[in-house]
């Protein structure tokens, strides 16, 4: 019996894009050999980090048209997961920050969207009505998180997302939020590309009601 690989001496600490590497991989019927470059590879382990927002967003103001927290931001990364790349127990985390002001009473609603204006819209989350104290340029988070379930069409897949809303408030610089869990069993599609949004609307227009984001963070989690 030759020598086994547990034995080769230790000379590299490194792999490099242009390194190759013979794999055995499952086809779903039997073990295939193959080769695999180490760009690849490289590639499937950086990280987990999907997205991130590199400058602050257009502010939504002024207005009661549903609006996406990232318009107007400059970005790197995709908010994109492609056709039938899902897996059951893939899960992803989404932390978005900035700043908000508005009037007393203030009532607002979140929704948590994929592939949003698209024939295959599915909402994961809606808030519903969110009434906010008076708040004057203050930091706030959003912060979610959501795993795949069932694989399959709208009639098959399941996602289940929990998060909430924070923010610092005037009257005595207490934390307030609200927070939600949605478990979606009727519109998500796993076998399609899936391309994330988060919105926010204001129930009511005035100039000083107005937020914007300047952090935004989707990775991979499991």
């Amino acid at each position: 019996m030759g020598q086994q690989i547990n034995q080769y001496t230790l000379d590299r600490t490194t792999f490099g894009d242009d390194d190759y590497y013979d794999i055995d991989y499952w086809d779903g019927a039997t073990y295939q050999t193959a080769k695999i470059k180490g760009s690849v590879i490289k590639e499937g382990i950086k990280g987990i980090g999907m997205y991130s927002q590199t400058s602050a967003s257009l502010p939504i103001t002024n207005t009661t048209t549903e609006t996406s927290l990232f318009d107007g931001a400059t970005s790197v990364g995709t908010l994109q997961v492609l056709p039938a790349q899902f897996n059951i127990g893939d899960s992803f985390h989404c932390k978005i920050g900035g700043f908000v002001t508005c009037l007393n009473n203030s009532d607002i609603t979140i929704r948590v969207v994929s592939n949003k204006g698209l024939a295959q819209e599915s909402i994961l989350v809606d808030t519903g009505l969110i009434t906010l104290p008076t708040i004057t340029n203050r930091v706030f988070e959003i912060e979610f998180d959501f795993t795949i379930r069932t694989l399959g069409n709208q009639t098959q897949a399941s996602i289940i997302t929990m998060g909430e809303l924070n923010f610092l408030q005037n009257r005595d610089l207490s934390f307030e939020g609200s927070n939600f869990c949605v478990l979606n069993n009727t519109t998500f599609n796993s076998l399609i590309g899936n391309t994330l949004d988060v919105t926010w609307e204001w129930t009511t227009a005035s100039a000083s009601n107005s937020i914007t984001t300047e952090i935004v963070n989707l990775r991979k989690t499991y």
